[in-house]
């Protein structure tokens, strides 16, 4: 039923299609609403057959997401997930549904936003940022690396004191890589992406 709710597309690739629906909040007064974020990934043919042999990008991404809200990172949080398989078992498509953040944007439309003011709050920015090797220091001690940290993925709401608070999203390759030469390589790659991309995004406001 969740599935057949009408909602509004926000991104829409070759093999993904997200979008936000919002369900009235059951016990609440007419109006109130929760907004969820519905991703669905679509398998091509090759790919497909890959599905025998892993988990799919929905689960993985909900798993990521519980575990990430479980140690107390800011994550979006996970409600579901789900996989429609062909006639012989193969992966067709998969699902994941999250929690909406609410009032939230992401890094780089945050620090848009933080240029076109007169002057430029660094220690909001000086914040946020730390914050941020905080949780990837973190997150790599104990193994478990992003693949997709990107500014695109990392989005900046406020906390009730009005204090800017990070939160992870879209996590479909995100996993704990015990072994120490592999761990090695996801982290460099992790802070390779996320300096890769925050430099751009701060060079496109310079």
């Amino acid at each position: 039923a969740f599935l057949a709710v009408l909602g509004s597309a926000v991104k829409r690739e070759r093999r993904t299609l997200v979008t936000i629906v919002q369900r009235s909040r059951e016990g609440f007064p007419v109006g109130e609403v929760l907004s969820f974020v519905l991703k669905v990934y679509k398998y091509p043919i090759l790919p497909r057959l890959r599905t025998a042999l892993q988990i799919s990008k929905a689960e993985r991404e909900f798993n990521s997401l519980r575990y990430l809200n479980e140690i107390g990172v800011g994550a979006a949080q996970p409600v579901g997930y789900g996989v429609e398989r062909d006639a012989v078992g193969l992966g067709r498509s998969s699902f994941v549904i999250t929690r909406f953040v609410d009032d939230s944007i992401n890094l780089r439309k945050w620090y848009a936003e933080l240029s076109d003011q007169e002057e430029l709050d660094g220690q909001r920015v000086d914040a946020v940022f730390t914050e941020l090797g905080r949780i990837l220091r973190r997150l790599h001690r104990a193994h478990f690396f992003l693949f997709t940290a990107k500014s695109k993925n990392i989005l900046i709401s406020k906390d009730r004191a009005g204090a800017d608070q990070v939160f992870l999203i879209d996590l479909p390759y995100a996993r704990t890589l015990p072994w120490r030469i592999f761990a090695r390589w996801a982290q460099a790659r992790d802070i390779g992406v996320l300096l890769g991309n925050v430099t751009a995004s701060l060079s496109d406001r310079a």
